[in-house]
């Protein structure tokens, strides 16, 4: 479910980023880095705050680090775009990151995913 949800949650960002751009008159750029710190921090009390006792250093570091070089995929997504660039091919490669996650995943354990 996740893995279709996702890439209709990207291109509505896309889609917003978009619009933030041309109309409003904001680079995207500062936008979407404002939006992701916001929302990051968000996450980072709330998950600190559930998982208080069950917090792992290790795992943390992974997340940050994924977390980074998301960004920074993102990041150099949305720069091709403001140029004036099409935005359906790189909407499509970010919102495909969720479907290849899940398949390799899905090698990688040797189980077949659920419905969810």
């Amino acid at each position: 479910m996740f893995s279709l949800l996702m890439p209709t949650v990207c291109t509505v960002f896309v889609a917003n980023v978009k619009y933030v751009d041309n109309t409003l008159r904001l680079r995207a750029t500062d936008y979407t880095i404002a939006y992701w710190g916001i929302m990051s921090l968000a996450f980072e009390i709330v998950g600190l705050v559930s998982y208080k006792h069950e917090f792992s250093t290790n795992l943390w570091t992974i997340g940050f680090f994924g977390s980074l070089l998301n960004l920074l995929g993102c990041m150099f997504a949305i720069a091709a775009m403001t140029t004036g660039s099409p935005a359906g091919p790189t909407s499509a490669l970010i919102s495909g990151q969720t479907i290849l996650v899940t398949v390799l995943e899905a090698i990688i354990n040797m189980k077949a995913p659920s419905w969810l």
